[in-house]
């Protein structure tokens, strides 16, 4: 690659690229990392809530009773069900975090 080629560093984007992750968007990628991560672990969790009232029920922590394994199956159920929304979520905030760096490498650059 030439001179005539290579792209010319614009200082002022790159301080106004730095300064606005450092202040902005460092504490939204933190939120939206900690909800999809909460998203994630409630699926995970009710999907294995069976698994976990079977364990419970075997090592005598707790009476059986219908209610609860009637809640553990519901939990699993839904635990399935929201595993495609988890899914979706997380490849969206993936094609956005790309989107935002793209974005970002763009304003560094003449």
């Amino acid at each position: 690659m030439n001179q005539t080629q290579q792209k010319k560093i614009n200082l002022f984007g790159v301080f106004g690229v730095i300064f606005f992750n450092l202040i902005v968007g460092l504490a939204v990628s933190i939120i939206l990392l900690a909800l999809l991560f909460s998203l994630w672990m409630i699926t995970l969790i009710f999907t294995f809530s069976p698994v976990l009232f079977v364990i419970v029920i075997l090592t005598k922590l707790q009476a059986f009773t219908w209610f609860t394994f009637i809640a553990s199956l519901l939990l699993c159920a839904l635990g399935i069900l929201l595993y495609p929304l988890a899914h979706k979520i997380t490849q969206q905030l993936s094609n956005i975090a790309k989107k935002y760096l793209r974005y970002n490498q763009q304003m560094m650059y003449h």
